[in-house]
Order: structure tokens, then sequence, then C-alpha cells
């Protein structure tokens, strides 16, 4: 049994101080956030890295006395992280009150928060800085008695005051009609707060606060108008940025009639393409550290990955270091390449019975049984026989020629066989073991992982966790064997599927949509001719409805679809193409890799989440219907 230390993956396990914890990522440099004071809006999925960050840059971690030394440049830019209570936040919207109460309400819970993080920060510093100290515990906070006559005005007061405070609030919230309306604090108190400090600590004097909150996807419009317009009116002393996911900037209302602008008013940072050249790397780390420190060592030292210094991060990303961490990963999860996966199946009786049982069906149904005996006679590779079965279910195919380009494949004289090698072996193993209800060990390896998990960390360490925690033999071999990798893919991706239904208010539509679009996947691998193999994306011909474009976003926001500008166009066609996330691929047997997409209306897509049964089994019926017939493509085509 692992440990829960090593699989903790989200950054709500690791509390408040990172250090020792935050592997700094390799695009740490390129962030302007960290030189620039215009807001930023922070773009990640889940599992993108976004909330370690931001806790990182945030006072608990960069005051810690843990970290040692501490520059003196961290004590300008303090940063202040602001997760939202959302069941709290959800409240305060009508329930038979004013609007202008629960406007007012939130700017007071923003004010609360925010001012007690500060002062929070104060004694942060205090414990690393002793003469900061001597001045910090002699501020006098009396310049506030104008908001409240009430607040105290010594240090040691204060938190313990506006913590009091707070929870009155939530008291009034909850019984808004039964309660009388405390004091609401406006957002100018947090700025006087902050001046007031910075007027009597020399060492704070040019200091200003960075706000990051974080999930802003999950308030509500009014709330939303609220932050837009803090993030718009941003300026030092008080700058606030914002972290989402994609898709979630669905209002740019301020309180006033001004919208806020990318660039004029926030600089967009999205870290998946921030982190996408450098992922696997990176990923890589992380696990590795933990494996590292809770199971046996594989590093020689771990320091470097906590340092955010230029030059060890240009190391990092040098090509040497990086193939040394390919090749010690490597070796605990193991890959097999296709015609490995070829050879096993000729290798397991079962499995090669059933492969010649189909080579035996197309030669009858062509009236060219004297053929079979004739591939059988020259021993021919197990990827060509694996593939051989499409090339002999597609149009107009003529066996004997086939049949020869086989030969030359053997004697390699056969570009032609070898490119259907290429181009269908992998579409072919995968519905030959789907076939036959078995895990198909494509899904396994280093590098397949790092495909299914598509810049995503915790769907990357998720996999690896799981396969650790089903192998025997890891503390003897230091390696995970390729069945117990099965086991853990098919695990995760049953897994993942299923916590799609907490994904917000339409988690149960977007699970629907998800099981149906996998299954109309994998219905589509089912054909034999395998002319278009790996499908797992989508386009939208004949435009984009309201309803479509709203689900699609829902479904992009949270991850379970990956959005991309179309390539490879089909004669005037333009947009967007949707890719399943393919760490659901395993469940569905269908690929993980980005090759081949289908075409789906807007009211296809409609249905997919919310229509019927019958609706659905339509789609299917209408997209397969071909396959029963003749296939379209001639055999040559690629």
């Amino acid at each position: 049994m692992l440990s829960s230390e090593i699989t903790r993956n989200r950054a709500e396990e690791y509390g408040f101080d990172l250090n020792g914890e935050f592997v700094i990522p390799p695009y740490y440099p390129n962030l302007k956030m960290l030189e620039s004071e215009k807001p930023n809006i922070i773009e990640g999925g889940r599992g993108s890295g976004k909330t370690m960050l931001i806790r990182y840059l945030s006072h608990a971690t960069q005051f810690s006395e843990k970290r040692g030394a501490i520059p003196v440049d961290a004590y300008k830019r303090i940063g202040i992280y602001w997760k939202m209570d959302i069941s709290f936040a959800s409240i305060m919207n009508a329930r038979g009150a004013e609007d202008d109460l629960w406007m007012r309400a939130f700017i007071n819970m923003g004010a609360l928060i925010l001012a007690s993080e500060i002062i929070e920060s104060l004694f942060n510093i205090c414990k690393i800085n002793a003469e900061a100290k001597s001045y910090i515990v002699g501020i006098d906070f009396s310049g506030l008695k104008g908001f409240d006559a009430d607040i105290p005005s010594e240090l040691d007061n204060i938190g313990k005051y506006l913590h009091r405070k707070y929870i009155r609030f939530q008291s009034l919230v909850s019984n808004f009609k039964k309660v009388d309306e405390p004091l609401f604090y406006p957002l100018p108190f947090v700025d006087e707060l902050i001046n007031i400090i910075k007027s009597q600590v020399p060492l704070l004097r040019d200091s200003y606060y960075c706000v990051y909150i974080d999930e802003y996807e999950n308030l509500n419009p009014t709330q939303k108008k609220i932050v837009n317009t803090w993030l718009k009116q941003s300026q030092k002393p008080l700058v606030f940025n914002i972290a989402m996911k994609h898709q979630a900037l669905d209002v740019t209302d301020t309180l006033s009639s001004e919208k806020i602008v990318e660039v004029h008013d926030y600089r967009k940072i999205d870290l998946e393409l921030l982190l996408s050249d450098n992922f696997a790397t990176f990923a890589s780390e992380i696990f590795l550290m933990k494996v590292n420190r809770y199971l046996y060592k594989v590093l020689d030292e771990v320091d470097y990955l906590y340092s955010s210094d230029n030059e060890v991060i240009s190391r990092r990303i040098d090509p040497k270091y990086t193939e040394s961490i390919r090749k010690l990963i490597e070796a605990i999860f193991p890959a097999i390449t296709e015609r490995k996966v070829a050879e096993l199946i000729l290798t397991d009786e079962t499995l090669r019975n059933r492969l010649l049982g189909k080579l035996s069906s197309d030669f009858e149904r062509l009236d060219k049984n004297h053929l079979l005996e004739q591939v059988l006679d020259i021993h021919a590779p197990a990827e060509a026989l694996v593939v051989l079965h499409a090339l002999l279910n597609r149009e107009k195919v003529n066996a004997d020629d086939v049949v020869s380009e086989l030969k030359g494949y053997c004697e390699k004289q056969s570009p032609i066989y070898s490119e259907w090698v290429h181009n269908n072996l992998f579409g072919c193993i995968l519905n030959f073991y789907a076939g036959g209800n078995r895990r198909c060990p494509l899904y396994s390896g280093y590098d397949t992982f790092v495909t299914m998990s598509k810049d995503n960390i915790r769907h990357f360490l998720e996999l690896c966790y799981t396969s650790l925690s089903h192998s025997d033999d890891l503390n003897e071999l230091h390696k995970v064997s390729l069945d117990d990798q099965l086991v853990a893919v098919n695990y995760v991706s049953k897994n993942m599927l299923k916590e799609i239904k907490q994904f917000g208010p339409h988690g149960n539509m977007l699970y629907i949509f998800s099981m149906r679009l996998g299954n109309l996947f994998g219905e589509l691998r089912k054909r034999d001719s395998q002319s278009e193999p790996e499908q797992n994306q989508f386009s939208v011909k004949g435009g984009m409805t309201a309803e479509c474009a709203q689900i699609l976003r829902e479904l992009v926001k949270w991850s379970v679809l990956y959005e991309t500008k179309l390539t490879k166009q089909k004669g005037l066609e333009v947009g967007e193409e949707y890719q399943l996330n393919p760490i659901y691929s395993a469940f569905f047997t269908i690929s993980f890799r980005k090759k081949r997409r289908i075409e789906l209306t807007a009211e296809d897509v409609v249905k997919l989440y919310k229509g019927t049964e019958a609706d659905y089994k339509h789609i299917i019926r209408r997209m397969t219907q071909r396959f029963a017939k003749p296939d379209q493509l001639d055999l040559f085509e690629k």
C-alpha cells in the first residue's frame, strides 16, 4: 500500500505553505505577471497546476520559515490567495432580498477576507524578519476607525476582531431576515489598511498586494461583475488577478457601463499553453521527486527542483537533462511497441486462433481459400497479419494483389504494404482487443501516459500512482509490469469518467454526453476495414446554434473536450474541432492519439447530452450505416 503522502495530487492536500512541495515549472521565468503590475487572468483546466502556482506566489509560501533566506524583492509583491467559499457565496442571491444587499454583502466579504489575509501576511513576515517585526508589532491601526469605531488599533487584536466580524457576517447571510444588518466594509477599507502598513513599516514602503481569486467560474453573474470591476480598477497598492478554467469568462460587464477588455485591462496567461512544450519532463520531475522521497532513491538531488533561478531552470530544459529524466521514468513504466503487441497476439493461443479465424472467413467470403495457405506458408510478420484482416474488408479488394504485396513486405520490397502497416496497425490492434474483451497493451508505457494526460499534471500523476499501487514487484524490480499498468489505466479511465458527474451544476448532462460520444467513437472503431481508424474528435458542420455553443463551452471548460482550430480543412470548412479527453480512451477502447475526426451537426451535439435514447441510437445508426455496405474508400487510400 502506497503512503497517502506520495499519492497527493491536489493543491488543497498540501496546505498553504508549499516550500519543498512545489516544483518550479519550466515556464516560470516567462511569467510576465511576476514583473508587471497589470492584472492577469490565469487560465487552466483542472490539473493544470494553476492553484499550486498562485498558492506558491502567496505570502504563506513566500514568507515561510522553511524557505531560508528571503530575497528583498519578495517583499515588494505580496501575494494574497483567496479561494471562494462557493457554498457560502452561492446563498448571497435572491431569497427575497434586494440585489443591493447581496452586492454590499459580497463586497464586505471580500474586504474582510482580504484584510484578514493582509494581517496574516504581517505575522508571517514577523517570523522571518526581526528588523521588520520591530516595526510591524507597533503599527497603529487607529486610522481605520473612520470605517469602524470599534476596530482595535493593535496588531494582536485586529486579526481576531476581523475573524469575529466574518463569523457574524456569515450568520447574517444565513439568517438575513432574522438578524439586524451589521456594518458592511467597502473595498477602500482594504486600501486604507495597506496604506497604514506601508506608512509605518519601512521594509514595506514600496510594496503592493496582488490578490489571486481562485475558481472565478463558480461565482454568480452579479458577483463576477463586482470582481470584474475590481480587476478593471486595479492599481497599486492593490492589484486583482483571477484564476479560472478555460471558457469561463462568460461575463465581461462591470458595475458601470464599461466592460473588461484584454490587453487594456488585463493580460491572459494560459498555463497549459506555457507548459505544453515541457509537460513530459515537468510532470515526470514531480513524480520522480515523490518516488525519491517516499519509496527509493532515484535522483541524486532534488533541491534544484525548487529553485526559481533562471540558470537552474535553463538546465532543466536542456536536452541532455530531459533525456536523463525520460530514461529514469521509462525504466519504471516500460512501453511496448505496436509490432510487439502484434507478436503477443500470435503467441497467445486464444488470440492467434481468433485472428486466423477472421482471416479464414475473409478468404472464404472472397472465394480465395487457397490464399490463406500461401499466407501461412510465408510466415509473415505478426504486424502484417493483423493488418491483413482490415485490407481484405475494403471495397474492390483484389485478394491476390494484397497477398502479393504481403509477400513483397516479407522480403522488404513492398513500400505500399509498409504504408498500410504504418497507417493501420494501431487501429487494427485496438479493434482486435476490444472485440475480444481484453485489456489492450497499447495503453501502457510512459509515452502513452503523457499522451493520455494531455498536459494535465493531475491525470499523469494519477496514472503513475495507481500503477504503483497495483504493482507487487516495484520495490524489488523498480518497474511496473505491463499487466499492472493496464489494470491501473482502466481503473483511472473509469473513475475519471465517473468524476464528470461532479463537474458543476451540469455535471450529469456532461457525463451523459461523454458516455454517448465515447460509445459513438467505439462503434465507429468496430468497422472491419479500418479505413478511417482512430477517430476520437469531431467538428460541427452546418452552423453552430446558441445551445450547441453553450454546451461545448461547458465541456471545454471542464476539459471533457479539448478545442483546437480545425486542421486538414475540407474545402471551405472553418472553425474548431473537439477531441474527447484522451484520459477516457481506455474505457471505450478508442485511440488516445489525435488522428481522425467525424462531422456532427449542432443538433447532434445537443441530442448527445439531452436527447432521448431513441435520438442517440438514431445518430449511431446514421453514422455507422455506411459501414454495413461496401466501404467507400479505395484499398490504396491511406
